[in-house]
């Protein structure tokens, strides 16, 4: 039992490092934006930032997950989903493209 804890003590730890390195290259990210961009073009920025993370979202559908939860995964679903991500990226791409003058309208960007 105290070889799990202690896997799990190096995982915890791995993990805060590594999303507090991912903060602060992040918020010094921002500083550095901030210092270049009007700021027209960093709330543009900021807009596109939340589109592309929902659309990332909407990519993963879960699917992932699953494949990390069965306990047999075969090249057939292997495949069979990497051509689903691929399919799904290309048709949110398409759907974004194509919703680009309703989202620069909502924002009432040209």
């Amino acid at each position: 039992m105290s070889g799990i804890k202690t896997q799990m003590g190096k995982g915890m730890k791995w993990t805060g490092t590594s999303t507090a390195i991912i903060t602060i290259i992040q918020i010094t990210q921002f500083g550095l934006l901030a210092n270049l961009m009007t700021l027209a073009e960093f709330g543009l920025t900021g807009i596109i930032a939340v589109i592309v993370v929902f659309a990332q979202i909407v990519l993963d559908l879960g699917l992932g997950s699953a494949v990390i939860q069965k306990e047999r995964v075969t090249h057939t679903m292997l495949s069979t989903l990497f051509w689903l991500n691929i399919l799904t990226g290309i048709a949110i791409c398409g759907i974004l493209m194509l919703a680009s003058p309703l989202i620069a309208a909502f924002y009432q960007r040209e």
